[in-house]
């Protein structure tokens, strides 16, 4: 069964920002080193990020951050992707050389797995927008129970390698 559980960009998304982030969710702890140069710089014979019809000698150059709990793993182009003048497609492929802890392949028995997407010609920096709060704000306090969990539900995707709390 699949040891990916989710990414961003979806596979076949269009209209992707020129700074967007690639985020991808293991379903179970990564060694970082196995992905990540001491530096935090992507290992690009491991995961590779190419635009479309490119050969591997033009991986695009990344930076890394992985989570605390080590099953995400967000990388950030070091130039912007595409061309403000057109869009482009770029692929993501994840190698069986992405180790899990237990030192065994993310990918179990497959070899590799890829993904593609569309990056537009806009840049975005515009910050995300809280779009709604659970429980909401004019509730009264006695009705929120003890495990109430708290949903805040913004208008993009947020970095979770930059997000904490307890």
């Amino acid at each position: 069964f699949l040891k990916i559980t989710n990414h961003y960009p979806a596979r076949d998304e269009r209209g992707i920002s020129r700074n967007t982030k690639v985020l991808i969710t293991f379903a179970d702890p990564i060694k970082p080193e196995s992905v990540l140069e001491q530096d935090g710089t992507l290992k690009k014979n491991v995961l590779r990020i190419l635009a479309q019809g490119e050969q591997f000698k033009n991986t695009i150059d990344a930076k890394g951050v992985v989570s605390d709990d080590h099953k995400i793993l967000s990388l950030t182009p070091e130039k912007l992707l595409g061309d403000v003048n057109k869009k482009m497609f770029y692929s993501v492929t994840v190698t069986d050389a992405v180790l899990k802890e237990t030192n065994e392949s993310v990918l179990g028995s497959s070899n590799s797995y890829s993904w593609q997407f569309e990056i537009s010609g806009i840049i975005d920096n515009a910050p995300p927008q809280l779009e709604s709060v659970v429980p909401f704000a004019n509730q009264e306090q006695e009705l929120w129970h003890k495990n109430t969990l708290i949903q805040l539900t913004f208008n993009e995707a947020l970095d979770p390698s930059v997000i904490s709390g307890k």
